[in-house]
């Protein structure tokens, strides 16, 4: 894990993924699995790289 190696295409699809994973909870009406939308918001912000270098 190396944060802020991250490409730039990488950064947006974690946002779209972040943003489905909200919306589609809310639609789904559980409302409470948008919580699950953080994890990938954060590693979106802090720009982590998960490889095995």
């Amino acid at each position: 894990m190396k944060p802020f190696d991250i490409r730039f295409d990488i950064l947006f699809i974690r946002f779209y993924l972040m943003m489905a994973v909200i919306i589609g909870s809310f639609f789904a009406g559980v409302p409470y699995l948008a919580v699950l939308g953080l994890p990938i918001f954060l590693s979106a912000l802090l720009g982590i790289r998960f490889n095995k270098k």
